[in-house]
């Protein structure tokens, strides 16, 4: 007797078409668009991840998410709420940028990868 199948079983990466090809998602109007930072796709914050982040603060990608943690974190408020109220991702970008107080070496011990790792599970939380 033959044993039965599993219908869980996962398929090798193989299997699939074009599953060895890289995804690349850097523009958010390509076809995998959606992992792009820039997707507009709004997410609210909450939860302890940063104690400086106000539970229901609505962001509307995962790039103003980034900048603007990046700006509370530095202590530039003003930029902060700029970021928070522009629309286009690549402006905030720019805000982000031209913040005040930025120090690359402390931004890059860990807080920087924390932010656009948190910002991304959001934003896929929002796809769902």
């Amino acid at each position: 007797m033959a044993p039965k199948s599993n219908k869980n079983t996962s398929k090798p990466a193989s299997a699939y078409p074009g599953a060895q090809d890289p995804i690349f998602s850097f523009k958010d109007d390509e076809p995998w668009g959606f992992f792009c930072q820039w997707y507009q796709l709004p997410f609210t914050y909450s939860g302890p991840e940063f104690p400086n982040a106000p539970d229901g603060q609505t962001f509307k990608c995962a790039e103003q998410f980034y900048m603007w943690r990046k700006a509370r974190h530095f202590e530039d408020t003003d930029s902060a709420w700029c970021i928070l109220r522009e629309n286009s991702p690549r402006k905030q970008k720019a805000l982000g940028r031209g913040m005040k107080g930025f120090v690359e070496s402390e931004w890059d011990k860990g807080l920087c990868f924390d932010c656009l790792v948190l910002g991304g599970l959001m934003l896929m939380r929002g796809c769902s």
